[in-house]
């Protein structure tokens, strides 16, 4: 066991201490400190989230090439494209998922 936190516990004391400050601050750079604490909580959510298994280039090589008549291949695509929306929303945008 490391005895210093790692990046996901560094990265949670800095958002937890930079949200405390927000209401003590003037208020024309709320704005710039929550972007600030989202672009954090995203990192966090990256960082745990399962590893990538596909690649932008093979997805999108499945797409040029899936043929139209096969509704097999449209279905396993459509599959495909849904289930790498969900896990990049997951990481950006988790709260759009909530209930879906």
């Amino acid at each position: 066991m490391p005895d210093h936190p790692d990046a996901r516990a560094l990265l949670d004391a800095a958002r937890d201490a930079l949200v405390a400050l927000i209401g003590d601050t003037d208020r024309r750079h709320h704005y710039t400190l929550r972007m600030v604490a989202s672009a954090m909580a995203i990192a966090r959510r990256e960082i745990d989230a399962p590893a990538h298994t596909g690649s932008d280039a093979l997805l999108w090589q499945r797409v040029r090439i899936c043929d139209t008549d096969d509704v097999a291949a449209q279905k396993s695509l459509h599959t495909a494209l849904v289930a790498e929306t969900r896990a990049r929303l997951a990481v950006s945008n988790p709260k759009f998922l909530a209930g879906r």
